[in-house]
């Protein structure tokens, strides 16, 4: 049997994918690079967004118009969330939630469109996996969160909070790394709440990656607010070691303390401040990456003022710029308030555009900079390769070597608001 997985959304998504496709691989089935080869087509789905949802749904209408006669199974949030929408556009198609892709076998070698969306405890670590990246070696630490965001729908796929066991998260990071992974990312939709529900923390996690022997680079995941504060210094001096990425990925979603309130993000503009104020005095060079909704409901001009007044502020190196999407299922989708298509897309143009303005100046700072970087992805451009220094910023670079996995010394020569440009010294 042939396989093809295609994987939509984050990347514990595409770790799922990656373990569905080990799975398979076990059993004898044959995985493949396009759908034309397949037999069985797997599209592993993300939900947290309408424009995700739309292209999946054009995915799905474009396999069944040109491969009526190949088995579709949906997989991942989507199904968990939306399985009666996913059953009046495709109803053959089989459906199989997170919590059980180690099921995926049987959903393949099924007869009929079955169904796998139960909810249940489901330790995703030291499963078999294809990585995506030979030389990322995705980690997924825990399922959930501790939060209750009105705009979320991720949450009513993924409930509850499930740290997995730090032994087998420290095997898994090993078995990467003798395999020939570099990089480890450590990932799940709030990498700060690991292990609150059986008083350990992450620091105590990052503590063990750091007593692990090779030579890798660690990136933490993205981590609410709300789960750092307390812990901030002690992550902070977990992250000076060079075994880490001097990043880290914190969504303030809004500049506005009424919006936060209405979202029910359970922090305050201030403490995020705080937070990034303690680690540039720690780590000043550190990369800081947020996320930010533009448009929430009953949002005012003054309220998306202050958030672009907190962009000017705190400067951040990377964002991620939505507009709001209401989503089936949300508090927010019964919220008053709600603003016109128009006005969302002028606000995330104008927060846009602001950011990469910062971004620029930021990034041509560096011109001049030597250092080392990894180069851990192929460029889309023929002989062009892609590295990342010691704070995760990209930097792409000319070779015809393959440089997949080496460490490199370079000099930035060129700057955009999206990277760096280096030459090999």
């Amino acid at each position: 049997m042939k396989i093809f997985v295609e994987n939509f959304g984050c990347s514990a998504n595409i770790n799922d994918g990656e373990i569905m496709q080990g799975l398979l691989a076990k059993e004898g089935k044959q995985i493949v690079n396009s759908e034309e080869d397949a037999d069985t087509i797997i599209l592993n789905t993300c939900t947290v967004k309408g424009k995700v949802e739309s292209e999946i749904k054009k995915k799905i209408g474009h396999i069944r118009s040109n491969f009526p006669q190949k088995k579709l199974v949906i997989a991942g949030c989507m199904p968990q969330v939306q399985s009666k929408m996913l059953r009046e556009i495709a109803p053959e198609s089989a459906l199989i939630g997170p919590h059980q892709i180690d099921e995926i076998v049987d959903v393949v070698e099924s007869s009929n469109a079955s169904v796998r969306i139960q909810k249940k405890a489901n330790v995703k670590i030291g499963m078999p996996k294809i990585r995506k990246n030979p030389i990322i070696n995705i980690v997924q630490i825990n399922e959930g969160c501790l939060g209750s965001c009105t705009f979320c729908i991720t949450k009513l796929a993924k409930p509850k909070l499930l740290s997995f066991p730090m032994a087998q998260i420290i095997r898994d990071i090993e078995q990467g790394i003798a395999d020939g992974a570099k990089e480890i990312w450590l990932t799940s939709q709030d990498t700060a709440a690991y292990g609150k529900e059986f008083r350990r923390n992450l620091p105590m996690l990052l503590d063990e990656i750091i007593k692990t022997e090779g030579e890798f680079k660690a990136r933490v995941g993205m981590m609410n607010p709300d789960n750092i504060l307390g812990i901030e210094q002690e992550i902070t001096s977990r992250l000076k070691n060079p075994k880490f990425f001097k990043f880290l990925h914190i969504p303030i979603q809004a500049g506005s303390d009424e919006v936060l309130k209405r979202m029910k993000r359970t922090y305050t503009v201030s403490e995020f401040k705080g937070i990034v104020e303690k680690l540039r005095k720690e780590i000043p060079d550190i990369t800081i990456a947020t996320d930010i909704i533009c448009g929430f409901p009953g949002e005012t001009e003054e309220q998306f003022e202050e958030t672009l007044n907190l962009v000017r502020e705190v400067k951040f190196d990377t964002i991620n710029i939505s507009r709001y999407w209401e989503r089936p299922g949300t508090a927010s989708a019964l919220m008053d308030g709600k603003l016109n298509g128009r006005i969302t897309k002028e606000r995330s143009t104008m927060l846009a555009h602001l950011f990469w303005q910062i971004a620029e100046e930021k990034n041509k700072a560096l011109i001049g900079w030597r250092g080392e970087i990894l180069v851990d992805e192929k460029g889309t451009v023929e002989g062009s390769w892609i590295g990342r220094n010691y704070a995760y910023k990209s930097c792409s670079v000319k070779s015809d070597e393959n440089l997949l996995g080496k460490k490199i010394s370079v000099e930035i020569i060129d700057a955009t608001r999206y990277s760096l440009r280096g030459k090999i010294l």
